[in-house]
């Protein structure tokens, strides 16, 4: 240690100025608390529950549409806008537009590649503009806007 201290990393004694660094860490989930780890949801198949006690909660499978919408809705009244301006952005960049999904083998209109292209450009903005928690909930809800919208079909 002392030698470290004195000389610095690396060395000719350790090359590399990684050390190695370990730890276990323990913490309790309140179940009860509206916050989910997003990271997580999505990737083990359960929105429901994150206790590591055998608490079930739904797979992807089993949720219905109400579920999903449900879901949607918990998270953008969480999520951290900075303005309702950037709130009401989103709910334009998820709106649909009107008459898409196209049926197989049909093009879309000139308005509705118009109307694409508005969202992307609002989305890209509104991207650069969100806090980096805000636009991991603003992802999940986009992919469950799209799951959403398998049941109605």
């Amino acid at each position: 240690k002392q030698q470290v201290l004195k000389n610095g990393l690396p060395n000719k004694y350790h090359p590399s100025d990684h050390m190695p660094v370990g730890c276990i860490l323990e913490w309790d989930v309140d179940t009860d608390c509206n916050s989910r780890d997003l990271r997580s949801s999505d990737k083990i198949g359960f929105t429901d529950s994150t206790s590591s006690e055998g608490g079930r909660g739904l797979f992807e499978e089993d949720r219905n549409e109400g579920d999903v919408l449900q879901e949607i809705s918990e998270l953008l009244a969480a999520c951290p806008f900075s303005a309702e301006e950037q709130r009401k952005d989103f709910e334009f960049v998820i709106s649909p537009v009107q008459g898409m999904p196209l049926e197989r083998g049909m093009r879309p209109t000139s308005e509705q590649i118009l109307q694409v292209q508005q969202r992307r450009k609002v989305k890209k903005k509104l991207w650069e503009d969100v806090s980096d928690d805000a636009r991991e909930m603003l992802e999940r809800i986009i992919v469950l806007t799209k799951e959403a919208s398998k049941f109605s079909k």
